[in-house]
Formats: C-alpha cells, sequence, structure tokens
C-alpha cells in the first residue's frame, strides 16, 4: 500500500497542488492522473494516522528524506514518538552507550533491531523531530 498507493498519491497532490499540508478530510479523487489504487482513498486521515499513531511508521522511517523533498510535514506527535521511536532510542542506547544519535544513523539490518525497522532513518527522524528528543541513544 505504501509504495503503491501512498507515495504516488503524495507525489501527484504535490504535482497538483504543491507541498505542504494535505487537509485532513482529502479524499484521492477517482480520476487521473490520480493513482487508480488510490482511488477513494482517504490520503488526508492516512497522513493524520502516520502522524498521530506511527501507522505505517516503518515506511515513514525509511522514506523520511522523501516525504521531506515533497515538502511534507515529518513531524511525530508525542504518542506516535513514545509508541514507535522511544523503543528504537532505548535499543540504541542498550548498543551504544548515551551518545547523540548522529544525523544519519540507519537502522541495520541485523539482529537484535526488529526486521520492519531495518532501513529506518533514525537519525533523520530525531533531528526533524526536536519537539520529542532527545537525541540520545
Amino acid at each position: 500500500m505504501w509504495n503503491d498507493v501512498i507515495i504516488p498519491s503524495l507525489e501527484t497532490y504535490v504535482d497538483i497542488f504543491g507541498g505542504g499540508k494535505i487537509p485532513q478530510k482529502f479524499v484521492v479523487p477517482s480520476e487521473v492522473p490520480w493513482p487508480e489504487e488510490a482511488w477513494g482513498k482517504h490520503l488526508g486521515y492516512i497522513l493524520c494516522d502516520l502522524r498521530s499513531k506511527g501507522t505505517y511508521f516503518g515506511f515513514y522511517g525509511r522514506d523520511i528524506e522523501k516525504l521531506g523533498e515533497l515538502g511534507l510535514n515529518q513531524k511525530l506527535s508525542s504518542r506516535a514518538w513514545k509508541e514507535r521511536v522511544a523503543p528504537l532510542l532505548d535499543l540504541c542506547m542498550e548498543l551504544h552507550g548515551e551518545e547523540e544519535v548522529p544525523h544519519d544513523f540507519v537502522i541495520p539490518s541485523e539482529a537484535p533491531w526488529d526486521e520492519k525497522m531495518w532501513g529506518v532513518r533514525l537519525g533523520l527522524i530525531v533531528a526533524r523531530n526536536p519537539q520529542c528528543a532527545p537525541r540520545k541513544c
């Protein structure tokens, strides 16, 4: 869904309306140039859930740079931070001690990291959510 529906819909939205905030009630129109697989999807609610609950967090974490290039809001709510990011920072601290998370830190594709989190750009997530940090791991 992320690669076939959400990202292409975001790209189309930005092409048509420009970057910035996508209204929460925005529904993908059932017409060209929108991706047919996305027709009728509640894109605004999907993004709201991403920021507030951390839905699609692994994809968000891998594509955070692309979301930034599209001019979209990448800030997470404190709830999403506590549920999704804090456990990753705890593991990072356990593995690396209390050091600042480097901006370019990417979760490696190896244990003890959860396979669903491999490739998540944790450093960028922390950098782009200063309201939630500490930047320590």
